[in-house]
Order: C-alpha cells, then structure tokens, then sequence
C-alpha cells in the first residue's frame, strides 16, 4: 500500500480481531484501489474529451476502464445507435441509470448492472454519475464543435453559406471537374438600389429583404449547388457537375430564371418593395482555372450587367456573350417577324422510289430577318415554343401550304400532296382541326392532299388531346405521318393503334446504311412492319444513289434528301418537278 500499489490483500485465518482487521484492511484497499482506478479513468476521459471530442472513442474507452473503476458484474452506454437488449445479460436483477441530458434532452445513458445488490451502493452511484458526466461533457463538446462550425462557416442573418464555406465547396467542385471533364458555373448576384431600401425604410427592413432574396435563390437551387452570401448584398449561386456541351445553356436558363425570380416584389411589412438584381457568370474553364480568376470574372460580368442595365445577367466569355447576346436578339426579333411577313416556305420533294417522280412535298420554314439575315431553322425553331408563337405559326404554316398547293393546281399543274410538321402544343391545342378545316375549306382542298407531321415521340406519349386530334384528322382524310420514327422506342403495340398513314424513317439509320448491316437490318424490319400495317414508308436523308439503291431493294416507297433536292422555292419546285416527269430515275429498281 505504501508503494501504491492496492492489489494486494491480507491472508488471515480465524475469526479473532486480527481477522477482522484484516478483512477491514482488505477492503479499504479494495476501495482504495477503485478510487485510484476512477480517478485514472477520469483523467483519461478528460484528456480525450478535450482532443478528440467523438463520442465512439470515449464511449470505448469509458467501457475499457469501468470495471476497474466501479463496482459492478456489467456495464454499457444507451445512445441512439445501441439497445438495451445488445447490452446487458438477461440474469442481471439490478440496474442503475445514469442519464447524460444537454440541452434539457437524453443525449445518452450509462448503465451499472448486478447480478446481486451492490455491497456499497453509495460509492457505485457516486462513480457512475461521474462517468456519466462525461458523456455530459462530450456531447456538450460536439454540440459547441458545431455550433462553432456553424458560425464560422454560415452568414447570421440568412444561414446561407458564407465565403469561407463556399471556397471549400468550389474547391471540390473545380477539383472534380478537372478529373471528370465537367463544367463549373460561378453565379454572382448583386441586389440593385439595395441602398435605398436601407436608407428609406430602414435597416430591419433591408436584413427582411436580404433573408427573402436568399430564400428565393434557394428555391430554385438545384440539390448539388450552393448558395451562398458574399456579403452586403451580394450572394453568389455554385452550379458544379455540368456537361461542358450543354452548360452554356442550362446556366442561361438558371440565370434567366433567377433575374425573373428576383425581380418580383417583395412584402416587407411596411410596403412592397422590388428590387432586381444585376448577375455576372463564369464558367470553368472557359473563364477561369481556380476560384480568385473565376470570382473576378464573374463580378466583372456583374458589374458589366449593373453598368449596362439593372436587372440583366451577363457571361464573362464574350463567345458567350455573343450567344447569348444572339439568342435575345432573336427573341425580340421574332416577336413580331409574322407581322412583318419575315416567314416564308420551301418544299423538298419527295420521290417514289420506283418511278423516280416527284409524288409530294415537305413544306419546311425559313425566316429572312431584315437585320439578323437569313437565320437558320435550327437556331429559330427552339426559341418559337418559349416565346408562344407555336400554334399562330402552326396556323400560319398550314394556311401558306394549302395556298400554295392550291396555286399550283390553278396554274395547271396535277395535285400533290404537302406535309407539313406540327408540334405537340398545336395538336394538344383545340385549334388544330378547326385551323386544318378553316385552310383546306378557304382554298378548296381535297384533305388527302394535306399531311400532318408529328415527332414519333409526342405521338407514342400522346395524351388524350393528341390522339383525339390525330382521330379527327383521319376522319377528315388528312395524312398523319410519324416523323423521325425509329428514335423514339416506340411500343409496337402503341403503334398499332396509331391513326396514322406514313413511316418515316429517321436520316440517323440511313447516314451509314452502305457500311453498317446492323442498320440495314434494322431499316428492314421497318418497312416489313410498315407493310404489314399498311404504313408508307419515307426514307429521309438520302444523300448517295448506294443508299437509294438499297432502299429499293428494302421496299421503301418514297425518298426524300440531298441526292434528289434540296429544299426549293415554289417556282423551282415547279421546275424540278417537270424535269423529274420526263427523265427516269437514275438508280436501278432492281
């Protein structure tokens, strides 16, 4: 004992007052040794607490060093990943609990188990409740961890990430798209005339204005981007994980968005204030390699939208710009090309593939802008659904064809049928038929010699508008034809209830029909089918008499492509037309 070691214990015989004192020195050592044991046990706890505040790791460790400390047959702690019955042997008869509340809740419980009443029940609570205060401490360790995180890392007024958070956040993002070829868009948002709402209604006011712009940014946030306060005013929106090909335009579409969002009026309270935002973008790595040049970039793209006009957003890149620049232009453009009469037709000639003669047309638009120039469909048609010009041009098409076609047969030549392409939004519309009648009744049209084209893909996901469109139609004895079949994975039960008349083909399976015998394999089993359901088939894209040669030989009906024509004006479809009467077509039916 003087040495400091308790271990040791007295072995008398008899039951004299040596004995008992004896059995007396025994247990003081016993209990001596069990406090020098907690105490050391104590220590170890703290030391661990204060540098390494995990719970699992002083959990272990109060439960390696219990036995020694207390008196008790079993021990264990009861947290949210443990249960009672994992814990304690079922021939256990007592139990003490020892909770570890933070905060006013159960953050955990030490449990001392006997198998028998323990001798000293005073002591054996007396260390427990020690014990457990340290599962006090530790999980008021990681509860003030996270606060001080959270502080650090997290703007007060909108719990928004701050620019601490965000720098880590754009260095995993930037690091993951070096490695995987992606794209990163840095969004820089800055609230227009800020000032005067804090200078006219006061600072409360501006910090509700702040908190309500933040909230609306994280409303339209995708679940992997990050927004984040700046500063001031400033905010900023991380859009990581981005297909290079197309991020230009998904950023063009969150930008967009996010000035529309901004701009509406926002309720203080005292009155409704509306306050834009000027936006600058950057994109990695067009415009930068790390996080400074990217947030440099994209606050000189603001500034550059604040300078020019409030409430816009800018790209960095001028390639971008210009784009994007094209794109309003277009926009604003094209509102008012159809009173302008900017829109015209041309016809591509169909062929029939054993004949060689022009048996019909595809009326296809174009678009001459007075200051854009001839301005390419695939350019013009995306941007005609989202300004809502699509059914008016719809009509406008469907009327100019059906004129034309008349024109044609006034002017002596022999009826032949002009399809015309239809999107969705204009068969799910109720105008359709009606706009369809109105234009076959006005120029005194028989319907077979009109055809309606819709994608393959609006046609198979039709919905109960469409079909009852499609119905209608082929009651009226207008054709339907199915564009670009073959890229939408049509069910061919889904086909076969179709009202339609035509197949065709899609130019992807004709490009490498020559070369490819998987494609002609598959452009095969087409027209079989087709036959089959007493379809037409259209071969579209045909560039080389290899290719027509062996449509022919498939069975297809009619061709359509570069190696007959290109799409002509009225007057020269005319004149291809009489040429294709009185020469035989080149490639051999055979």
């Amino acid at each position: 004992v003087a040495r400091g070691d308790f271990s040791g214990r007295l072995q008398i015989a008899g039951d004299d007052e040596f004995s008992r004192l004896a059995d007396a020195f025994n247990d003081m050592s016993a209990r001596l040794n069990q406090r020098f044991h907690l105490l050391k046990t104590l220590g170890e706890l703290d030391r661990s607490i204060l540098a390494t505040p995990e719970k699992t790791v002083v959990i272990r460790r109060l439960l390696d060093r219990i036995r020694d400390a207390v008196e008790c047959d079993e021990a264990g702690v009861l947290d949210e990943n443990r249960s009672l019955r994992k814990l304690l042997s079922d021939d256990m008869v007592q139990l003490i609990v020892f909770p570890a509340i933070v905060e006013e809740k159960l953050d955990s419980a030490l449990l001392l188990a006997y198998r028998n009443s323990p001798g000293e029940e005073t002591e054996a609570t007396n260390a427990g409740r020690s014990l457990a205060d340290r599962l006090v401490a530790t999980a008021t360790s990681i509860s003030m961890g996270n606060k001080l995180y959270h502080q650090a890392n997290y703007d007060a007024l909108t719990d928004l990430p701050n620019r601490s958070l965000l720098h880590d956040r754009m260095d995993q993002a930037l690091l993951r798209a070096t490695r995987e070829g992606l794209a990163v868009a840095l969004v820089m948002v800055d609230l227009d005339r800020f000032k005067d709402v804090n200078d006219s209604l006061g600072h409360a006011a501006g910090d509700n204005l702040l908190v309500e712009c933040a909230r609306r940014m994280q409303g339209i946030a995708r679940h992997t981007d990050t927004v984040a306060r700046f500063g001031g005013d400033e905010f900023v929106l991380l859009i990581p994980d981005l297909p290079r090909a197309a991020a230009t335009t998904i950023v063009d579409r969150i930008a967009s968005t996010l000035s529309n969002v901004l701009a509406d009026p926002v309720d203080l309270g005292i009155r409704k204030v509306s306050v834009p935002a000027s936006i600058g973008v950057a994109m990695f790595p067009a415009n930068g390699s790390d996080i400074h040049e990217l947030v440099k970039n994209a606050d000189a793209a603001m500034y550059e939208s604040k300078r020019q006009h409030h409430g816009r957003y800018r790209f960095y890149s001028e390639e971008m710009n210009a784009e994007i620049q094209s794109r309003f232009e277009m926009i604003q453009e094209l509102g008012s090309a159809m009173e302008k009469n900017e829109f015209f037709l041309v016809y591509q000639p169909k062929i029939d593939a054993l004949t060689g003669r022009v048996v019909g047309a595809e009326a296809l638009i174009r678009w001459a802008s007075p200051r854009l120039g001839l301005v390419s469909p695939l350019k013009f048609i995306p941007l005609i659904e989202e300004i809502g010009l699509e059914c008016r041009l719809g009509q406008w098409v469907i009327n100019t064809a059906c004129r034309q076609i008349a024109d044609w047969i006034a002017s002596g030549n022999e009826p032949m049928q002009v399809s015309v392409n239809i999107c969705p939004a204009h068969f799910r519309s109720s105008d359709l038929v009606p706009d369809v009648i109105d234009a076959l009744s006005r120029h005194r049209l028989s319907p077979n010699l009109l055809e309606l084209e819709i994608l393959e893909s609006s046609a198979i996901g039709e919905t109960e508008a469409i079909h009852d469109a499609l119905q209608r139609l082929r009651a009226l004895g207008v054709g339907v034809a199915l564009d670009d079949f073959g890229t939408g994975y049509s069910s061919l039960v889904y086909l076969t209830k179709l009202p339609a008349t035509t197949l065709k083909i899609d130019r992807a399976f004709i490009i490498d029909l020559q070369d490819n015998a998987h494609q002609r394999a598959i452009v095969g089993q087409i027209i079989s089918l087709a036959r089959v359901l007493d379809f037409k088939v259209v071969a579209e894209g045909v560039e080389t008499g290899i290719q027509a040669d062996l449509l022919v030989k498939m069975g297809c009906d009619i061709f359509q492509g570069y190696f007959f024509s290109k799409p002509l004006p009225p007057e020269s479809f005319l004149d291809y037309c009489e040429q294709s009467a009185t020469r035989s077509l080149t490639v051999s039916p055979q």
